[in-house]
């Protein structure tokens, strides 16, 4: 899966994944990447670099400038069907 170009601003986020049915625990492997035009990778997370937090899973990002036209792509395996909450969710770390 991949987003539609958004813009991605400074500071320590938090990048969420919850599954709509099923849980995200029946993943075997995820890899989230978000890249620039041209195919410029600026962060690429497998599901080992992942936490769990309740029913999300979740990669920490700290990102030190401002970017635009990110894109945001998804490539996830599972032991068995699962239906994923679309979009992903992106949220500031508080300090």
């Amino acid at each position: 899966m991949e987003s539609l170009p958004f813009m991605l601003r400074p500071g320590r986020l938090r990048v969420g994944l919850r599954a709509g049915s099923g849980s995200v625990a029946l993943l075997t492997s995820a890899e989230l990447e978000l890249f620039l035009p041209g195919g410029h990778t600026v962060h690429k997370f497998s599901l080992a670099d992942a936490s769990r937090d309740g029913d999300e899973l979740v990669w920490e990002i700290t990102q030190t400038e401002l970017m635009f036209a990110l894109t945001m792509r998804l490539v996830v395996q599972a032991s068995t069907a699962l239906r994923l909450d679309m979009p992903l969710s992106i949220h500031e770390v508080q300090a």
